[in-house]
């Protein structure tokens, strides 16, 4: 049985450029910008949530600081604008952290542009433009090559993603993470 046409996203490097000119240009000096998480809704069945959060470089040897997410940014994933930003609340996302709270570290961003992290990166986009549109369309029965970037993804998103906001990364796109887990059989 054919599939029926999939979704045309934005792709997620021009969704990711749109939340840095737009909601990050507006952000405290020292913020950080998550990655992209995936959240169904919006009119048109997709959003891109993105977390901003205090940073600062306190101990290269250690890493970026990164402190409790202080706003949210909304964007479409079929068009990259802005549908809301806010400051956000104690727990609103799923964590308690208090507003203050050290979360941990992650890569500096002189540490992220060395070359094997730029060469997951490219990959990563390339898989997550791939996948995105099979959980906006609700897609179960994956191919084994479509399976198959949705492990890399996944390892990908491991590699990548900055551990201190794995936690909120899980609680905001547990649907998301939910669907992916389910389609990658080991």
């Amino acid at each position: 049985m054919a599939r029926d046409p999939m979704p045309v996203l934005l792709p997620i490097s021009k969704v990711i450029e749109q939340a840095r000119l737009h909601p990050l240009a507006v952000m405290p000096k020292y913020t950080h910008q998550s990655f992209p998480i995936p959240v169904r809704g919006g009119r048109r069945g997709l959003q891109m949530y993105f977390l901003y959060c205090p940073a600062k470089i306190e101990d290269p040897q250690k890493g970026l600081s990164l402190w409790s997410p202080k706003y949210l940014a909304i964007l479409d994933a079929y068009t990259g604008q802005m549908n809301e930003i806010r400051k956000i609340s104690t727990g609103e996302l799923g964590p308690r952290h208090s507003s203050d709270q050290h979360l941990g570290y992650c890569r500096t961003p002189g540490q992220a542009m060395e070359d094997e992290h730029l060469l997951k990166l490219a990959n990563w986009y390339q898989a997550f433009d791939i996948i995105s549109p099979l959980f906006v369309a609700r897609s179960y029965g994956l191919t084994a090559e479509e399976q198959e970037v949705a492990r890399k993804l996944t390892k990908l998103n491991a590699d990548l993603f900055e551990p201190p906001l794995n936690i909120y990364y899980q609680a905001v796109g547990r649907e998301y993470y939910d669907w992916l887990q389910l389609v990658t059989p080991s």
